[in-house]
C-alpha cells in the first residue's frame, strides 16, 4: 500500500466509512459527496419517488461493505457480497501496514502477508472466476 496514494492506511487518519455514515445518520444528516464515493452511483430507482431515510442508510452500508477493497487498495475490487471475514481483517492490516511504514520487523510483514493478503487474494480470486 502507498501512503501518497492512499493516506488513511495510516491509522492517525483512518476512519470506518460505515461507521461515519451511521454517525451522521444518527446525527440528522446524511452525506451528499464523498471521495471515495459512499453512495452506490448505479442504484437504480425512480428519480421522483423518495426513499425513506433508513432505507438510504442501508443501502449505503451495504454499498460500502462491498467496496471496502475498492476504498482501502485505490482500484476495483467490488464484492458481489458482504464478507464478514474480509471486514474483520481490514483494521488489522492497516494497523500491520501503520506498524511496517514506522518500523519494518520480518515477522510483522510476514504476518501481513501471509495471514491477511492471503485473505484479500483468496475473495479477489473467487470476483474473478464469477465474472
Amino acid at each position: 500500500m502507498d501512503v501518497i496514494m492512499n493516506p488513511f492506511v495510516r491509522m492517525h487518519y483512518f476512519i470506518d466509512a460505515c461507521d461515519l455514515l451511521k454517525d451522521t445518520f444518527d446525527g440528522g444528516f446524511r452525506i451528499h459527496s464523498s471521495w471515495p464515493n459512499y453512495r452506490d452511483t448505479n442504484e437504480v430507482y425512480w428519480i421522483k419517488s423518495q426513499l425513506d431515510k433508513e432505507m438510504n442508510l442501508r443501502v449505503d452500508l451495504k454499498y460500502i461493505e462491498q467496496s471496502r477493497l475498492s476504498h482501502l487498495l485505490g482500484c476495483k475490487f467490488f464484492l458481489f457480497e458482504e464478507n464478514d471475514e474480509i471486514k474483520s481483517n481490514l483494521k488489522t492490516l492497516v494497523e500491520l501496514a501503520d506498524k511496517l511504514i514506522d518500523l519494518w520487523t520480518k515477522e510483522a510483514c510476514e504476518s501481513a502477508v501471509f495471514r491477511h493478503i492471503t485473505l484479500f487474494s483468496s475473495a479477489i480470486n473467487k470476483k474473478n472466476i464469477e465474472d
